[in-house]
């Protein structure tokens, strides 16, 4: 299909955990009491044409916490921006 994505995880760190706080977001499974990790993810971003593939390496920062579902759950806690992006072209593998 033209235009399909893939990602690949290049390097994922996992931070010493700590006490979720409001300005976090999300509904914690046990409010204030709730444990906090902090994860820095390095991927590549990947959408596949016809005739390239056009690749984004990036790395966020995200918030990993226990809801009130008692799932995990994530949210964006970081983003370097658009400018910080690596982007570049692959060969395609389409056919």
């Amino acid at each position: 299909m033209d235009g399909a994505t893939t990602i690949e995880i290049m390097d994922v760190q996992i931070g010493k955990p700590r006490m979720w706080q409001l300005n976090d977001g999300g509904n914690p499974i046990d409010g204030r009491n709730t444990s906090l990790w902090p994860v820095k993810v390095h991927y590549k971003f990947k959408r596949h044409y016809k005739t390239r593939t056009a690749v984004s390496e990036r790395q966020w920062g995200y918030s990993v916490f226990k809801d009130a579902f008692n799932e995990w759950t994530m949210s964006v806690s970081s983003y370097p921006g658009q400018p910080d992006d690596k982007l570049s072209d692959e060969p395609t593998t389409m056919k």
